[in-house]
């Protein structure tokens, strides 16, 4: 047996011994999607990448020609979407099919989109769209191409995540003077804040368990990994690094991956707490990486 099967064995019976223990679906054999760079610069020839959870066995899927951002898995971790700069000036996004290879860019309003992501049924990506010095938040058909427009007014609406069962939609907005975090329902209506603690709330990301938001905080020049109930309530604060952001749930909603930027440095690497926040761990990615996506279960 080659050593990348016997990794994947090893994982799988991880995720056994995961499951029966804890009752949750374990996270051993799953993917990572970053955007990697090997340039001094930030955002100097970046790639796409999918690796192993734990930096192992990576590929990758875009060849430095472009600036990549963003990267987020389907259901079932066979397609993707992500942002791509072929054209700094007018990003594009993009789903592509990691079996067949197949890419497709999604037709969208005018503007400059941001930040997609699948629906739980993968019918659907919403992103956020800026335009006349504004952004909102919108949904794209993937079969039919119709758009719905489900944010409206001032400021910047951006970062929107569905709620495990399709119903609810987490976002970041700046309607209240900072970034906070709002919910409201999946056809745009009954919007309401949620976060109310210190500083600002940034890029949100429901739980798979449906029980927690993960979010970035905004604080005194620092950001921080944090988590709260769908309501607002039990917030609670996981790491204390000067720049940790944009955090990406495991399939068990028990660990979470994030992008940390040393003090002092320019790049970042990607990193890995439990929800105590008292694990913490470095992933292997073999370069600087930014803007984790964890993929579920592998088929």
């Amino acid at each position: 047996m080659a050593t990348a099967q016997w990794r994947r064995a090893a994982h799988k019976c991880a995720d056994m011994v995961f499951a029966f223990t804890t009752g949750d679906p374990g996270h051993f054999d799953t993917r990572l999607l970053v955007s990697t760079q090997d340039g001094a610069i930030p955002g100097q020839r970046t790639r796409l990448v999918s690796m192993d959870y734990d930096g192992a066995n990576a590929t990758e899927l875009t060849q430095g020609k472009e600036l990549v951002a963003t990267p987020r898995f389907g259901p079932g971790s066979r397609r993707i979407v992500f942002l791509s700069y072929v054209d700094v000036a007018a990003p594009r996004l993009v789903v592509a099919d990691l079996d067949s290879g197949s890419t497709a860019a999604l037709k969208v309003p005018a503007g400059v989109p941001s930040a997609p992501r699948f629906s739980p049924d993968g019918a659907t990506i919403v992103f956020s769209l800026a335009h006349d010095g504004e952004a909102d938040i919108y949904a794209v058909d993937l079969a039919s191409g119709n758009m719905r427009q489900l944010t409206s007014g001032a400021g910047t609406d951006t970062s929107p995540c569905f709620a495990p069962d399709g119903r609810g939609i987490v976002f970041e907005s700046n309607r209240s003077g900072e970034s906070q975090l709002y919910v409201m329902a999946q056809d745009g209506s009954d919007q309401r804040r949620i976060s109310f603690g210190a500083g600002g709330h940034a890029s949100p990301v429901w739980s798979p368990r449906g029980d927690l938001i993960a979010f970035t905080q905004i604080d005194g020049g620092a950001l921080r990994i944090g988590i709260m109930k769908p309501d607002g309530s039990k917030e609670r604060i996981l790491t204390s690094g000067s720049r940790d952001e944009d955090p990406s749930w495991s399939m068990s909603g028990r660990a979470i991956m994030f992008q940390r930027t040393a003090a002092g440095a320019m790049l970042p690497t990607i990193w890995l707490t439990d929800l105590t926040g008292k694990v913490q761990q470095p992933v292997a990615t073999g370069a600087a990486a930014s803007e984790p996506a964890w993929s579920g279960q592998r088929p």
